[in-house]
């Protein structure tokens, strides 16, 4: 049996603040101007970023103050009026305590009821100044206070290991969660490769980096976004982005040209969310990942490019509305109505299975991966940048100020990257065409469905589920969804759909 005696208190992690107000900004401007004339851009791009890397960290030491805080532990409607009246009720009840006479016990009731009467009075305030005026202009601060309505005040829960029992301390929970989120990646079996032929695409041309568009990129950047593990703090990229366009664009330029990536590129600091179900299970919570932000400046590019190319070819499958400008849910959802409607209309049933694949992302393999890329006519330099982006990245868990071991990446799109989502769709862009039914995606969702006619259609989706069994023995598995959904409509006097399999795409 387990006994949690208390709960465990969050000590939130000391962080570094700059004190942006206070920088040397003339003496900043000529570092900078001195970085533009002494960095040489060689064919070690790694040596080239850690040059580059190394001289912004020294000048942000130099000119710009910093101290170290901790994350706000008090809720923000608490006002320094606020917080003088609770101190003196603190020392109220220290003296009555101290004294036990009624006349300081009153005065402390006194101060105990005037204390929670201004502390209901300013986060009334608060509250007002949100949904009334903040909420457009500082979405920040609504969204803040919902999330605080109803996320666990207490942090990460004590976890469960192997061993069934609990442990409480940070560094035993981040390695724990670390592990967890280690284990869903899977080894591609590398033996049995599929071959797709000869492809009707042709090659997609070198990606150019201008400086104009690294100016555009640093100048959309958020200040309040997270620092990456490169420690290059999104304010600064921002702030002096007209000296550092230039440089960071023969930085990208040349990455892309020799298809390789800083080391730093390649690593991604994790945080776990709970999601549902027992807290004391580290299956239950999910990783979000932050990555270098000059790294997602590239991928930027990238991306933009890769979909021109994608979109003049006509390659993304028409029936993905997932991750595509002008399309979304809704669009799917119309299109999808609108034929189960038709069919319906004429008398006639549809059987559906709506699939939800477990851990999707995170499974794909790289190498099957590739294959398509090239396939749809990513070759050459990009598609080197892309294998060097997805191959050898390593993860590390960040929990309450303290850092986990670093463990290996060793499938998936990276999560919390720009490039993720695209690379997913092109993996999954000819599941419709494998499909007799008609498949309808969004992202990583799929439903099939399929006017039933005769008993022949009946069997249409069950022989798409169990494809999945000559896949995998082929090594051509992917995954395995984690619910399945099915229904037949109409439903009234209609035999069984059925047994439903795990499905793989290939």
């Amino acid at each position: 049996m387990d006994t949690l005696i208390s709960p465990t208190r969050i000590n939130p992690g000391r962080r570094k603040i700059f004190l942006w107000k206070r920088a040397d900004n003339q003496a900043i401007l000529t570092s900078l101007e001195e970085l533009k004339t002494s960095l040489v851009i060689d064919n070690d791009i790694n040596q080239s970023w850690l040059e580059f890397k190394t001289h912004i960290i020294n000048t942000l030491e130099r000119h710009v103050p910093s101290k170290f805080g901790r994350r706000r532990q008090s809720q923000p409607w608490i006002n320094t009026s606020v917080k003088r009246m609770i101190r003196r009720k603190h020392k109220a009840y220290t003296k009555a305590r101290s004294s036990n006479s009624q006349k300081d016990w009153a005065r402390y009731r006194h101060l105990k009821a005037s204390s929670q009467r201004e502390a209901r009075r300013a986060h009334d305030t608060y509250v007002d100044e949100i949904f009334c005026g903040d909420i457009n202009t500082k979405p920040k601060r609504f969204w803040s206070y919902l999330k605080g309505k109803h996320q666990d005040s207490s942090g990460v829960a004590p976890l469960k290991k192997s061993d069934g029992l609990l442990y409480s301390d940070t560094k035993s929970k981040a390695e724990i969660l670390n592990t967890q989120f280690h284990s869903v990646y899977t080894r591609e079996d590398t033996n049995n490769m599929p071959n797709k032929g000869t492809s009707p695409y042709p090659d997609m041309p070198s990606i150019r980096v201008s400086v104009k568009g690294v100016l555009t990129l640093l100048k959309n950047i958020n200040i309040n976004k997270a620092t990456g593990p490169d420690a290059l703090p999104a304010r600064l990229l921002h702030d002096y982005a007209e000296h550092l366009a230039p440089i960071l664009t023969s930085i990208f330029q040349s990455s892309l040209d020799k298809g390789q990536i800083p080391e730093d590129w390649r690593q991604a600091s994790i945080v776990p969310i709970f999601t549902k179900g027992d807290k004391h299970l580290a299956s239950n919570y999910r990783p979000v990942s932050l990555t270098s932000i000059t790294c997602k400046l590239l991928e930027h590019i990238v991306h933009s490019q890769v979909m021109d190319f994608l979109d003049q070819q006509s390659i993304l499958h028409d029936n993905q509305h997932g991750f595509r400008s002008k399309r979304s849910c809704e669009s799917q959802l119309v299109y999808t109505i609108n034929e189960i409607a038709r069919n319906l209309g004429e008398r006639g049933q549809v059987d559906i299975i709506l699939l939800d694949f477990s851990k999707a992302f995170d499974k794909v393999p790289h190498h099957r991966l590739a294959h398509k890329l090239g396939y749809y006519g990513i070759r050459g330099s990009t598609l080197q940048w892309i294998r060097d982006f997805l191959t050898n990245r390593t993860q590390q868990l960040l929990l309450e100020g303290h850092k986990s071991s670093t463990a290996p990446v060793l499938s998936g799109v990276p999560q919390g990257t720009v490039l993720g989502p695209l690379l997913f769709l092109l993996y999954i862009n000819d599941l419709p065409e494998r499909t007799t039914s008609d498949a309808r995606l969004f992202a990583d969702d799929c439903l099939l469905y399929t006017p039933v006619k005769s008993r022949s259609d009946t069997e249409t989706l069950q022989k798409d589920l169990d494809s999945s069994s000559s896949g995998r023995k082929n090594g051509r598995w992917l995954f395995i969804q984690k619910s399945v959904l099915s229904s037949r409509l109409p439903t009234k006097g209609c035999p069984p759909m059925g047994t439903i399999t795990s499905m793989a795409i290939c």
